[in-house]
């Protein structure tokens, strides 16, 4: 199962998808393509759907706090 939200107010980045099972946080970005954040759990996806932005969230909580790995 992946749960996915799509940005269009976000000059930086398009979608967030989440992959329970494997923890995975993957984020597209408007210009660089898709990263995903690994062992991220739940309750930070939880998070980042109700963020006021997201790329601040994800410059400030998943860049600083999990590994990531290019997609794409």
């Amino acid at each position: 199962m992946i749960l996915e939200k799509t940005f269009t107010d976000s000059s930086t980045v398009s979608k967030i998808q989440y992959k329970p099972k494997e923890k995975a946080l993957i984020v597209t970005f408007s210009s660089t393509g898709s990263y995903a954040y690994l062992n991220v759990a739940t309750d930070v996806w939880e998070q980042a759907l109700n963020v006021e932005s997201i790329g601040r969230f994800v410059h400030n909580v998943l860049k600083k706090e999990y590994h990531c790995k290019k997609l794409n």
